[in-house]
């Protein structure tokens, strides 16, 4: 590159140069790296725990079926209570279990024909104010199917009733039947029911 001509200096004597000026220096980019995300939105969220939920497990024990049964009257469901235990102390080898009672109750009726499950005398629906109760019972498998069946049957003969009818009127059959075993008049049962130590008349321990 060819050196400027030299000025002449308004001091005797001496020159200089008057440089071209320099060009910035130039900065090499830098990559910005990258921010990395939370180490928590990396991680997989936990499974959240079951504790704290709504659902609660109602698995039956084996041979049965958790069912839902209807009481359109509150006072009905105690004069099945009375019912068992009028049949526990009279009828040999009847179920010693409140739940069992239901079972058989239902089995009873389904063994019926049509006709008959139509003519079965039921215990009467109390009168006067009530609430309707849903109780679920752990009924044997084997009276669940005998009321499946009937039903099949039932509706052959053009008789169409839910579930909860049916066992609803099974227990009202077996009211008025252990009714009428005691004579008319059914114990009134309070607190716990009693188990098979009250059969046939034997007192409870």
């Amino acid at each position: 590159m060819a050196r400027p001509p030299a000025r002449k200096s308004s001091l005797a004597g001496s020159s200089y140069f008057t440089p071209a000026p320099a060009a910035p220096p130039v900065r090499e980019a830098t990559a910005t790296p990258a921010t990395s995300a939370p180490a928590a939105a990396e991680q997989t969220a936990a499974p959240r725990s079951s504790r704290g939920s709504n659902t609660h497990s109602s698995a039956a024990p084996a041979g049965t079926q958790r069912i839902a049964t209807y009481w359109p009257h509150h006072a009905l469901l105690p004069l099945a209570r009375g019912a068992y235990v009028a049949d526990l102390q009279r009828v040999p080898g009847s179920p010693d279990s409140f739940a069992r009672w239901i079972g058989q109750a239902v089995r009873d009726y389904a063994q019926l024909t049509t006709a008959g499950r139509e003519r079965a005398a039921l215990e009467p629906v109390p009168e006067g104010d009530g609430k309707t109760l849903a109780r679920p019972f752990n009924i044997p498998t084997d009276d669940v199917e005998a009321m499946h069946r009937a039903q099949r049957v039932d509706l052959e003969h053009n008789q169409v009733r839910s579930r909860s009818e049916f066992i609803t009127r099974a227990i009202r059959a077996a009211i008025a039947t252990a009714r009428e075993r005691a004579g008319g008049e059914l114990p009134e049962v309070k607190g716990r029911l009693p188990g098979p130590a009250t059969r046939l008349g034997v007192p409870p321990a």
